[in-house]
């Protein structure tokens, strides 16, 4: 499995910063997140 497939997997193009994918806002577990929203 190349590391394209699965940014695209993730529905984020190619060339979209794979250190923060979409993983991130469909995780609001982390409280440093709800922070940054606030």
């Amino acid at each position: 499995m190349t590391p394209d497939s699965g940014i695209r997997a993730h529905g984020a193009p190619i060339g979209t910063r794979i250190d923060m994918p979409v993983v991130v806002p469909d995780e609001p577990d982390n409280p440093a997140e709800r922070i940054t929203e606030s």
